[in-house]
């Protein structure tokens, strides 16, 4: 019985010791290398905005990126990095330039994960942004009326095209614009733009504006702006009257040639106050004729508004009238029926 005994515990001493001996010489070499794509390419600097990829180079069992970033500083306390899990690359995108630590560790476990074989490199990536596109170019033109006011520029190249009705009569703009960089500068004639807050004179009889955008590397892109006119519209059609908010949904007859409007309410419509719903045609102003003690006055008409649809009281509603882009107007009296 001892013999057997001890012969169980000679194998199972060979067989721990060879399961030792081949954990120990399958350990993956440790050896954090990687490469740089930009400065594969050639380049010196990375730029920001443009994917720089980190290509796996070296060999490990466990390889993870911290590229820099806040929150991913390789050795500040909570920074997390990104495993490569058997990736042969992982990008990078910059938005912003400066210097950044890229840091690769690499580590692989030995005699049966009791052990962990770790090595760090690092390298520094300068990021320069030479950004300096303008990517939307948008004004609002008040006199179009409230849907269509906001007129978005036709980039060609370095040219935008902006075409408004010709019976707009004022030309001075605080464009709207986006650019490619946060840290970019616009300029018009050196002085310093504002997105929606600087105004210019956009009137074609002076010409075209220039606009120069510099990127924080100091390059500088310019772009053409010019405002082109072209026909204001007749159409200036009433197509849609119903009750909103307070009412029941009815819908009114619209009389194209009478130009008139008869809605009947039901029961339960607060005709004292009703949203009304309005629509017309394209590129028109829509007002509303209200009457107090004999006097019509019109205001452009809001869908947040309680309008009075009864013949008592003050702000009655009488009349609706649609501008057309050329300025011409037709006016649909309102009649309500119970």
């Amino acid at each position: 019985m001892k013999i057997i005994y001890k012969s169980i515990l000679f194998l199972y001493t060979i067989l721990a010791f060879g399961l030792v001996s081949c954990s120990e010489e399958s350990v993956m070499p440790v050896k954090p290398e990687f490469q740089l794509s930009y400065v594969r390419d050639g380049q010196i600097n990375a730029l920001a905005g443009t994917p720089v990829y980190i290509v796996r180079k070296g060999t490990a069992e466990f390889v993870s990126l911290y590229d820099g970033k806040p929150g991913a500083v390789y050795g500040e306390v909570g920074a997390k990095g990104v495993d490569f899990d058997r990736a042969d690359s992982l990008g990078i995108t910059y938005n912003i330039d400066g210097k950044y630590k890229v840091t690769l560790v690499s580590s692989s476990s030995a005699k049966v994960g009791a052990e962990v074989i770790r090595k760090v490199v690092s390298y520094d990536v300068n990021v320069i942004d030479m950004r300096n596109s303008i990517k939307q170019f948008v004004v609002t033109v008040p006199e179009l009326g409230v849907v269509s006011q906001y007129v978005a520029g036709v980039f060609s190249h370095d040219s935008i095209l902006i075409s408004i009705p010709d019976a707009i009569t004022n030309f001075k703009f605080k464009p709207a614009y986006q650019l490619d960089s946060d840290s970019a500068k616009v300029r018009v004639n050196n002085v310093l733009q504002l997105t929606n807050v600087t105004e210019n004179d956009f009137n074609p009889s002076l010409g075209s504006v220039k606009y120069s955008v510099t990127a924080d590397y100091g390059n500088v892109k310019d772009y053409v702006v010019q405002v082109k006119l072209v026909p204001s519209s007749n159409e200036k059609k009433l197509i849609k009257f119903e009750f909103g908010v307070n009412g029941k949904g009815e819908k009114g007859v619209i009389d194209q040639t009478a130009k008139t409007v008869t809605i009947k309410a039901l029961t339960g419509t607060t005709l004292t106050g009703v949203r009304l719903v309005l629509q017309a045609d394209n590129f028109t102003t829509i007002q509303v004729g209200r009457e107090t003690s004999g006097v019509l006055a019109y205001s452009n008409f809001s869908d947040r508004t309680a309008y009075n649809m009864t013949n008592t009281g003050s702000n009655q509603v009488k009349t609706i009238k649609v501008i057309a882009q050329n300025k011409t107007e037709e006016i649909y009296s309102v009649n309500v029926t119970n």
